[in-house]
């Protein structure tokens, strides 16, 4: 199911669709598809996730509603995420922010709910997403085949419509 922004917004303000609902099914799509196509290092742990959407779904029923509001949105694991590793798919790049990236800190003002950081190339550095160190991203069309650029976690969250929107980064054209 390829999750569609406009359709998303449409469903989440005519009450067919709860955030709990959408974010919890992405969740549990990301945990279920992620031994197949090897997309992310870390998920974000179901209770602050249900904490968040709860609150999300209290502002639809006030009749407050955000560009991205309730969306589950995946970051590169190079994008600090406060109290989730940052690896940039490296094993010695590994440390606990303190703080939410600007980029983080903008996502979440617009409405977006973090499910997760996604496997990337080695420092960002590369193009073929090949990790020796997390394992490659698996092409979500073409599983015998990479993922593509650095940013291959996220694209291929994506397309296998796990989340509207992620959020890579481009070193040498990987987005």
């Amino acid at each position: 199911m390829v999750l569609k922004i406009k359709e998303l917004l449409h469903k989440l303000r005519n009450g067919e669709l709860t955030v709990k609902n959408l974010v919890l099914s992405s969740l549990r799509r990301s945990i279920e598809l992620n031994n197949s196509y090897n997309i992310f290092t870390c998920l974000v742990k179901e209770e602050e996730i249900i904490d968040q959407a709860l609150v999300k779904d209290e502002e639809l029923m006030k009749g407050k509603i955000m560009p991205l509001h309730g969306f589950p949105v995946v970051i590169k694991d190079l994008i600090d995420l406060k109290g989730y590793h940052t690896t940039g798919g490296s094993r010695v790049l590994l440390y606990y922010p303190k703080k939410d990236a600007a980029i983080v800190t903008k996502l979440k003002e617009l409405g977006a709910i973090i499910i997760g950081k996604t496997n990337m190339h080695e420092l960002g550095h590369g193009i073929t997403n090949e990790n020796p160190h997390f394992g490659s991203v698996k092409n979500p069309l073409y599983p015998k085949r990479i993922s593509g650029g650095s940013s291959g976690g996220s694209a291929a969250a994506v397309a296998l419509g796990l989340v509207p929107l992620s959020i890579g980064s481009d070193t040498v054209g990987s987005v």
